[in-house]
């Protein structure tokens, strides 16, 4: 009996994380901007309509210049074409500031580092090209070999998916819902105006979930595009209105584009395409709805994992349930293994080995990613699910940050990206439990501190949240 047959029965219970699993068809996995930026510039040159583009760090590099300059080519065929960018991971750079003169609107998420959402930032990493296909992950616009203006010694270790099919409509809206959040109308004036505009950006959700409802139709529609899985239950229109179906929004997939051809054989690398439609859901985490979304679909996988839990993440605070659920996994004989970056921020090196005993002790193998930068955010589990995206396993992207991520229930890509984890983690400098136990006082005194100095900050940042 293969393994996809065994596993079918827990498909159920991960779908239970209000994720609405949707075909994904020529669903293509793609590694670094070596190969996602090629990929994304030949889409936005075969655009005919619109380009939607959100990212938090968007930099006057390679590449920074070469999808500008796809931009300004499509703006200037009667493309609308729109960017969203982060107020502190983006700086002001003369590339964008003539975007407004060559047709392109841009938009700026919380220009300063308390306004009308707090202190959240848009982390999220997704370009909408037609409403046909969607790129979505963890790479930011930079090139893989810099980073602050220096070479890495080798390119940024880095993730995203192209996707095309219904779910393409999701990841429409929750850009939509983030451009009208980010007019710049409702991101002026005092503390006490932009208080009230964040209140007023939640009553445009509720009137979004009562169009929502009124366009039950076009989900009938939609499922006459894709076929469920097997034994999938009917979504209501309140489920539709929570994982943010986009009203009105049409998919074309009937016209084959040079974006077609170009992923199916890419440049610098092989995407790697599934050969039949992939079951995809995508996550749209903000602070007013699916505030936990991402992370209950991670415990949700982890709990049913049978066999292997295979995760890398660059940042590596998880929460006290998420920390529970990997140790209980790897207590009832589940091979799980944690792949975390490094060399980023001081404080993260030194805090996240406080967390390490625990994981060890229950038999989590642990590595450290120290060839150059480990920035993609994925995981597999038993090599049926996988999910890809913006959203760290850390305080601020769980509980404060807009992210987004897609959780991908097919074989051929959840396999592919497995063998990449364990590529990295196998070359990875893993951690020895004995050595780690042996440890001077020194260093367990400043593994402690900053643990609970990291701690202390994240409560406050997340009032209360982070456990």
């Amino acid at each position: 009996m293969s393994r996809t047959r065994r596993l079918h029965g827990t498909w159920r219970s991960w779908r239970a994380t209000r994720l609405t699993f949707l075909d994904c068809p020529g669903a293509t996995l793609l590694s670094g901007g070596t190969m996602l930026f090629p990929a994304m510039i030949q889409a936005i040159d075969d655009a005919h309509e619109t380009v939607r583009l959100e990212t938090y760090i968007y930099c006057h590099d390679d590449a920074g210049r070469a999808i500008s300059a796809a931009l300004e080519r499509a703006a200037r065929r009667g493309v609308m074409v729109q960017v969203i960018t982060d107020g502190v991971g983006t700086a002001a750079l003369p590339l964008i500031a003539a975007w407004p003169a060559q047709g392109i609107r841009h938009r700026i998420f919380n220009p300063h580092w308390f306004g009308a959402m707090g202190v959240a930032r848009d982390h999220r990493k997704l370009c909408v090209v037609d409403q046909r296909v969607a790129f979505v992950g963890g790479i930011n616009i930079v090139d893989d070999w810099m980073n602050e203006g220096m070479r890495l010694d080798a390119p940024r270790w880095d993730f995203a998916v192209a996707l095309r099919g219904p779910v393409v409509r999701d990841v429409t809206l929750a850009f939509d819902v983030q451009w009208h959040r980010v007019d710049p109308a409702r991101q002026q004036g005092s503390l006490w105006q932009r208080l009230r505009a964040a209140m007023a950006s939640q009553r445009d959700r509720r009137h979004l979930r009562r169009e929502l409802r009124r366009e039950r139709a076009l989900l009938s529609a939609s499922a006459q595009v894709s076929s469920p899985l097997p034994g999938a239950a009917e979504g209501t229109a309140e489920d539709s209105a929570q994982r943010m179906v986009n009203h009105g929004a049409r998919v074309d997939d009937t016209s084959a584009t040079h974006t077609d051809a170009h992923l199916a054989h890419g440049e610098g690398g092989r995407p790697t395409a599934s050969t039949h439609a992939a079951q995809v859901a995508f996550v749209a985490r903000d602070n007013l709805l699916n505030r936990r979304a991402i992370e209950r679909a991670y415990l949700q996988a982890i709990r049913q994992a049978r066999r292997q839990v295979v995760l890398a993440t660059p940042y590596f605070t998880p929460g006290r349930r998420l920390r529970r659920a990997l140790t209980q996994a790897a207590q009832r004989g589940v091979d799980v293994r944690l792949l975390i970056g490094r060399k980023e921020f001081r404080l993260l090196d030194w805090a996240v080995p406080a967390l390490y005993g625990g994981f060890l002790k229950a038999g989590v193998r642990v590595a450290e990613y120290d060839q150059a930068l480990l920035h993609g955010k994925v995981a597999v589990v038993d090599d049926v699910w996988a999910t890809v995206g913006s959203s760290n396993l850390d305080a601020l992207s769980l509980f404060l940050n807009h992210e987004a991520n897609v959780v991908l229930m097919h074989d051929a890509l959840a396999v592919t990206l497995r063998e990449a984890i364990e590529k990295a983690f196998d070359a990875s400098r893993q951690i020895d439990p004995g050595r780690f136990a042996a440890r001077g006082w020194m260093t367990r005194l400043l593994n402690g501190t900053a643990y609970l100095a990291y701690r202390f900050m994240m409560r406050l940042l997340t009032a209360g949240r982070f456990e």
